[in-house]
């Protein structure tokens, strides 16, 4: 593919400290700087749409294909294991190639198997489709972030960051009321012919404004010359992370059937976790010896930052992936609504989260992470607590009220600590915490997801309308709580209004 002959070289440092002890302000972004980070947004946008609108499609996929709803979630179950297995080789790619490059190169895999995905006639070959979908998803998702920081640096990521977030927060409300107007009015072939559209104009867009980012050799010298120390790719550190995150999901995912699957669910969810986790022990021996040629170098786990936002971020996953399980669930079993209509109901939290994003972003870039994330978990309590008592009967205006303020909070919280995992990163190692971010990510919300449906399975399953609000009132709770987990690291994160 062509490319064009611009180059950037900055790194992710920290910008020069402020005299007098007062946070430097933020300057007015470039606006190539600016442009750049939409493209990023928009070529990241349908890797998470085909997340989302899956869901919503798999009983008419079952349908279509004579097949079991079992066989058909294979095709959500393998694109979340195969992003899983991709994601650690994002890192080692943007340190042989250009990052441009790269991202093209996803974002037309990701096209081409979205087309093979809505022309399939089996579940076979749909799952393997997903599959190669999923791959090609792993490396755009921590590669979207990793290049803002190579472009502006952390003086500017916070503002950067809630414009690639972008697709985070569009995502789940557009993806399940999208998939449900493309099933109805046409067909489901168009949840996968839609991601077509989005990523060829992600590659476009992608190619003509993205400027080349040079790759990044192991010595951190980043000139753009190419004349730095190059990578060997660690095979064993990749297999480690990779098979170690699929099996851990997998464990985790299988969790949420022990209601209902038996003996086998349970021996089979335990084995894969044990295994998950011994290889993640392989892996930490690995790269103590290995040292910062690892696929995540222990030496980030040094840094305050980026410690205290992935401990944040795996209990992040109960706040946000676990309650976009049960909040739709909670409008259908017991509001009564449609599966659109759920969907549409869900609004009002994206509308506070896209509505703070911004904000958040300037803050974050003025005063650090802490505050913001401060605010955030104040704001996620606020609008969690009236939903522990929400039933069948609750008034529309408290739960759009209590959405709204939830959402704001959400998006006050998830942006800073996605941010603040850069901070004082080496700039040979940006790619490295990228990874290391995102496959946090993908097991926090996994985790989230089953946490929250094993509640459920275990209160409301069985007992009767009584029985099923109580199960809600009980996810709801568990999720609340999980912002007290997240309050005790927060005094790890960055404050720019003190000298680190």
């Amino acid at each position: 593919m062509g490319m064009r002959t611009s180059t950037v070289t900055a790194s992710a440092s920290a910008p020069a400290p402020a005299a007098a002890g007062k946070p430097a302000k933020p300057g007015k972004l470039p606006k190539s700087v600016t442009r750049a980070a939409w493209a990023v947004a928009l070529g990241a946008i349908a890797p998470m749409l085909a997340s989302t609108m899956m869901n919503i499609a798999v009983a008419p996929l079952a349908k279509a294909m004579h097949a079991g709803l079992g066989t058909i979630q294979w095709a959500i179950t393998g694109y979340v294991l195969a992003l899983a297995v991709a994601v650690p080789f994002s890192g080692w790619l943007q340190q042989r190639l250009d990052a441009k490059t790269v991202f093209l190169w996803a974002e037309l895999a990701f096209c081409l198997t979205s087309v093979a995905a809505g022309c399939t006639g089996s579940a076979g070959w749909l799952i393997a489709a997903r599959l190669a979908q999923g791959a090609a998803a792993g490396i755009i998702t921590p590669l979207s972030t990793s290049i803002l920081v190579r472009l502006a640096g952390a003086d500017a990521l916070g503002r950067l960051t809630a414009i690639v977030g972008t697709p985070m927060v569009l995502g789940p409300i557009l993806g399940p009321v999208l998939g449900g107007f493309l099933i109805q009015a046409g067909s489901w072939r168009w949840i996968f012919f839609i991601n077509v559209l989005f990523a060829a104009a992600g590659l476009i867009v992608l190619w003509l404004v993205l400027p080349s980012v040079p790759p990044v050799p192991v010595d951190g010298s980043g000139d753009g010359s190419g004349n730095g120390k190059r990578p060997r790719l660690d095979w064993l550190g990749l297999t480690e992370a990779g098979a170690g995150s699929a099996l851990a999901l997998y464990g985790i995912s299988e969790l949420a059937s022990l209601g209902s699957g038996g003996a086998g669910v349970a021996w089979r969810a335990a084995g894969c976790l044990v295994a998950g986790v011994a290889l993640f022990g392989l892996y930490i021996w690995h790269a103590h010896r290995v040292g910062d040629a690892a696929i995540v170098p222990l030496s980030l786990f040094h840094l305050p930052s980026f410690t205290g936002s992935g401990i944040a971020m795996l209990f992040t996953g109960l706040l946000n992936n676990g309650l976009m399980l049960v909040l739709p669930l909670y409008f259908q079993e017991l509001r009564g609504l449609s599966v659109t209509g759920a969907a549409l109901a869900l609004i009002p939290q994206g509308v506070g989260m896209m509505a703070i994003r911004p904000l958040a972003g300037l803050a974050v870039d003025r005063v650090g992470a802490r505050r913001v994330v401060w605010v955030g978990l104040a704001l996620t309590f606020a609008g969690s607590v009236p939903l522990i008592w929400a039933g069948a009967h609750t008034g529309w205006a408290l739960l759009v009220a209590a959405l709204l303020v939830r959402g704001a909070g959400l998006g006050a919280l998830t942006m800073p600590l996605m941010t603040d995992a850069y901070t004082g990163v080496d700039p040979a190692l940006v790619p490295h915490a990228g990874v290391g971010q995102r496959i946090i990510q993908n097991v926090g919300g996994a985790a989230g997801s089953a946490v929250m449906a094993t509640v459920l399975a275990g209160v409301g399953v069985g007992a009767g309308a009584a029985g099923a609000a109580t199960g809600f009132h009980v996810a709801f709770l568990v999720a609340t709580l999980a912002s007290f987990v997240i309050a005790l690291v927060v005094p790890k994160l960055s404050d720019k209004r003190k000298p680190r």
